[in-house]
């Protein structure tokens, strides 16, 4: 019985080589010049977007779906940070706890006289 040395070429040095021109292919990105556009608008506009929310925008507006990552990765290197998305839900959660911390129970049962 024939057992094959190597699995990708009659070599070492043929998979070597194979193995070195596929680690060098690139992946094709989706995103074009159009996006980046968009996307800046989307930024510029409504400054107080959460992440998902910039996602939903984008989709709607150029009909494609990026990932969350995709999207930080571009708006990082457009300049732009999720420090006022990081500030918008810390008050969102103070603004909820001063909610809980000054309402007022009310009892449904009626009071007694």
């Amino acid at each position: 019985m024939d057992v094959p040395l190597f699995l990708f070429g009659e070599s070492p040095e043929e998979t070597f080589q194979w193995k070195s021109k596929r680690s060098k292919r690139k992946r094709m990105s989706k995103w074009e010049d159009t996006d980046t556009e968009y996307l800046r608008g989307i930024l510029d506009d409504h400054p107080e977007y959460y992440l998902d929310e910039i996602q939903t925008q984008l989709s709607f507006l150029n009909g494609k779906w990026f990932s969350g990552k995709t999207i930080y990765r571009h708006m990082r290197q457009l300049g732009y940070s999720l420090k006022v998305a990081y500030e918008k839900s810390v008050l969102a959660a103070n603004i909820y706890c001063n909610y809980l911390n000054h309402r007022t129970i009310v009892s449904t049962e009626p009071a007694d006289e």
